[in-house]
């Protein structure tokens, strides 16, 4: 990963700010808790060990999901955690692919839950992942 750009508004003006790395762990995860029924049984026992603090990391972890994809994964970027979505949800050539090519060179990592983001193959325009 790296280096990444930054750039932040200032006064009316964006400034290139210092790069950064995504932390390695953070305190949230992001995922819309109202799909839970739909979830897999390994998603929902690891946001329960999540909740209370009996994940492998140990690490407690509070839900913080806007349903907004780019302020979703922002602030996992900038503070660390997880954000997910269960479904094939999202478009790879026009929003997968090019969140994880930020997040990689953020140095955190992108995946359908058993691939790589970058690692897969778009077979068509509107392809899902």
């Amino acid at each position: 990963g790296g280096p990444l750009r930054r750039f932040v508004l200032d006064g009316g003006s964006f400034v290139e700010a210092p790069s950064f790395m995504t932390p390695r762990r953070g305190p949230y995860y992001s995922l819309n808790d109202a799909r839970e029924p739909d979830w897999p049984d390994g998603l929902r026992r690891w946001v329960a060990d999540a909740k209370r603090g009996t994940t492998p990391a140990g690490a407690k972890y509070s839900s913080r999901y806007v349903c907004a994809l780019v302020a979703d994964a922002h602030r996992t970027l900038i503070a660390g955690g997880w954000a997910g979505n269960p479904r094939p949800h999202l478009r790879l050539l026009y929003e997968a692919a090019p969140l994880a090519l930020v997040a990689e060179a953020a140095g955190a990592y992108a995946s359908d839950g058993v691939s790589a983001i970058l690692d897969l193959r778009i077979e068509a325009l509107h392809d899902r992942v």
